[in-house]
């Protein structure tokens, strides 16, 4: 495995394909910054971390050293905006009944009005699933469908952070 700077809207991650065994694992080197649990790498403290690749020998193969940072924001975006490295947080959401009846949204941390990379696990609901309803949620990316005119709340939780939006749905 290779980290490869893609470019500076994100990374890239290459495999030796060709390799005769591809067991590559990743794991931080200590477990002062990041730890391994059940669902993966988490971090545990802002600081600096370094994640070690190695082969199914044991062999160090690559490594990258990773900023880990404490959020203090949670900000919904709309899915569907690829305009922009940075899109701007959604204030509120309007749909039809009938019309233009879906939306997808994703979630990103902050710290001082800048994007985090890496992903909370963010948990999508609507206040009021009459009106709105969570149809999927796949990759990140949660699709709100219209289900009958009125108003409601699309909420999403990642770690201690909340952010509500409200939705709107006409006839």
């Amino acid at each position: 495995m290779r980290f490869v700077p893609k470019s500076s809207s994100g990374l890239d991650i290459h495999f030796n394909e060709s390799a005769p065994d591809r067991g590559v694992t990743v794991a931080p080197i200590g477990d002062a910054y990041i730890s391994r649990g059940t669902k993966g790498l988490a971090a545990v403290k802002a600081g600096y971390a370094t994640l070690a690749s190695r082969d199914a020998a044991g062999t160090l193969v690559d490594y990258v050293v990773v900023r880990i940072a404490k959020p203090d924001a949670l900000v919904v975006y709309s899915a569907d905006d690829s305009s922009s490295s940075n899109p701007p947080p959604v204030s509120n959401v309007e749909l039809s009944v009938g019309g233009n009846n879906r939306k997808s949204f994703r979630a990103f941390a902050q710290q001082n009005k800048g994007y985090l990379a890496g992903s909370l696990q963010i948990e999508w609901k609507s206040s009021n699933t009459a009106v709105a309803e969570i149809e999927s949620t796949t990759d990140g990316k949660v699709t709100l469908v219209a289900r009958s005119a009125g108003t409601a709340m699309l909420v999403a939780t990642g770690g201690t952070f909340t952010q509500q939006t409200p939705i709107t749905v006409k006839p």
